[in-house]
């Protein structure tokens, strides 16, 4: 029984490029990633770990070689396709936590599962699950200034995993 890859890329390259520069951050990477496999990205500032990440994301797309999601090439997914998909298949934690400031620990959760159409019985649930995962139901009601970076990070966390 063979299992598509939840991810694969074979000779992906990134080439970031303005107008007076051409900076090759990935060249050939290749590899495959298996669903509820556990992946570690390692390496130095500047070896191009974000920039995978955030093609694997579908934040961005490859300059070159081919990249698979659920064996579908992320060169074939519509940019429309691709936000449905970072909403409902991808827990994306940015490096920055994309928390908004005017809204709770709660309601930074919330708000993402709202836009999915989830019911407020399941939303709920999957704050309160997700919260307690991280050790900070006991803050729901905080907002992000009010939390340290490691408690930001985990709020993130938590929103990804909800």
């Amino acid at each position: 029984m063979s299992t598509i890859p939840l991810y694969s890329a074979r000779d992906l390259t990134f080439v970031a490029e303005s107008s007076d520069s051409r900076v090759e951050i990935l060249r050939g990477i290749s590899f495959a990633i298996a669903p509820g496999e556990l992946v570690v990205l390692a390496g130095p500032s500047g070896s191009g770990k974000s920039t995978l990440l955030s093609l694997l994301g579908l934040l961005a797309r490859p300059t070159g070689g081919e990249l698979l999601f659920n064996g579908k090439s992320v060169h074939a997914i519509p940019d429309r396709f691709c936000a449905r998909m970072r909403r409902f298949a991808i827990g994306y934690i940015f490096q920055d936590f994309q928390l908004v400031d005017v809204l709770s620990v709660e309601e930074n959760i919330e708000y993402f599962l709202y836009r999915q159409g989830l019911s407020e019985r399941e939303r709920a649930a999957r704050l309160e699950t997700s919260l307690r995962a991280v050790g900070l139901w006991h803050l729901r009601r905080n907002r992000p200034a009010a939390l340290s970076g490691g408690q930001r990070q985990r709020v993130a966390i938590a929103r990804a995993l909800a």
